[in-house]
């Protein structure tokens, strides 16, 4: 056993793995116990095999490398002890698993992640028909209605609104310039008073602020608001901007919804998802960009959790991909005292991304490719997010996972 005071940072963990015969060590997810300290494995170097207390996962991040891991560990602890979180156990295993990538594999490079491999289109593809207006390019979803004008297109959907604008000029501040936008699109001054963001603050300064790229590796500031009545008061509608700098044209994608739930703001409890389907389907004809731009973002570990799974990957620039996932489970053994288990994975394999597809290449399971998006949140945590679209089941899904 290693006590973690005494391993204070990312170098030092080198070092160790350096002393060990080239090993590189990982500290494995759910190693965590009651006193702090943590177990340390090692991604032992060729020639040497798991031992019978450890678990072969085959060909590690590196070459020639083999992964052991422990296949549970369980502690006690007395019920009047908060619960450990699953992501205090995947934090620094994921920086660690980069850390091995990096040490043994060099950085720089980034780009596509996969050499010469190119995803696939994603099984299933969004449902809907590929449309052109102006300079957008999206795919309707089957659920709306579109229209077009001299001076906007409009996509009608059950519970909200999307339009299309012609490109201005884009400003130098794009976030001041899209709220600038969603005042003079929403400005009735026989409905509305203003815009309200989260919190009561204003809609720059809130979590549903975002800030990211696009598929073409085009700016893009995502600004949500509620509109206020004539009282004052909100009024339940909700409206959002996603303005995108298209090589100097400021393209504006405005969404409204009438009540609190709808496409726009919460899709997954109203099961409506017109405006994901057609933010990561747009596109802009005629513009390159830099398709390489989002796979460069991904680069790097990230992790998530729902509570008592934790999921995290590490991207790494040279190609190579690993994950690892832990579930803990816990059973009360007596009236006062609940023993917490938690089983590791961890996988390996390759990665690459073209645009905003991302294909995982992993040993032993089949290829997956999905949509993807990061984007940052200017107010609230200012975490960097990490989405990846599910497609495969009958109620769409993204996995999230912050930036470690």
């Amino acid at each position: 056993m290693v006590d973690a005071e005494k391993v204070p940072d990312a170098k030092t963990m080198v070092r160790y793995g350096q002393l060990l015969d080239g090993a590189i060590l990982l500290l494995l997810p759910g190693a965590v116990n009651r006193s702090g300290s943590s177990e340390l494995r090692a991604a032992i170097p060729p020639g040497r095999r798991c031992s019978r207390d450890e678990q072969a996962t085959g060909p590690g991040p590196i070459a020639e490398v083999t992964l052991c891991r422990a296949s549970s560990r369980q502690q006690t602890r007395d019920m009047s002890e908060p619960r450990p979180s699953i992501l205090d156990a995947l934090r620094l295993p994921t920086l660690l698993l980069g850390l091995a990538l990096v040490a043994a594999c060099g950085g720089g490079g980034g780009g596509s992640g996969g050499g010469s491999k190119v995803p696939p289109p994603p099984t299933p593809a969004l449902a809907g028909t590929p449309a052109t207006w102006d300079m957008y390019q999206v795919i309707v979803p089957p659920t709306v209605t579109a229209t077009s004008a001299a001076d906007h297109a409009t996509l009608d959907a059950p519970s909200c609104r999307i339009t299309f604008w012609p490109g201005v000029p884009a400003q130098q501040d794009l976030s001041a310039q899209a709220l600038d936008l969603l005042k003079y699109y929403f400005n009735d001054p026989n409905r509305w008073s203003g815009l309200l963001g989260d919190d009561a603050r204003s809609p720059l300064d809130g979590a549903s602020h975002h800030t990211g790229i696009t598929a073409q590796g085009f700016h893009f500031e995502d600004v949500s608001a509620g509109l206020l009545g004539l009282d004052g008061r909100w009024t339940g509608e909700e409206v959002r901007i996603q303005l995108t700098d298209v090589d100097g044209q400021a393209a504006a994608v405005v969404g409204y919804q009438p009540t609190e739930l709808g496409c726009v703001t919460k899709p997954e409890l109203v099961g409506k998802y017109e405006w994901l389907y057609v933010t990561y389907s747009l596109s802009f004809p005629g513009h390159p960009g830099d398709p390489k731009a989002l796979a460069d973002q991904l680069v790097g570990g990230w992790f998530g959790s729902d509570g008592s799974v934790g999921l995290g990957d590490v991207f790494a620039a040279n190609g190579h991909h690993s994950d690892s996932a832990t579930i803990e489970t816990y059973t009360q053994t007596s009236p006062t005292q609940i023993l917490d288990t938690y089983s590791t994975w961890l996988g390996n394999g390759t990665w690459a991304a073209n645009g905003d597809l991302l294909t995982m290449w992993t040993d032993g399971r089949p290829s997956e490719t999905h949509y993807f998006r990061i984007y940052t949140e200017v107010g609230g945590a200012h975490y960097t997010y990490l989405k990846r679209l599910e497609l495969n089941g009958t109620v769409p899904d993204e996995l999230s996972q912050v930036k470690n």
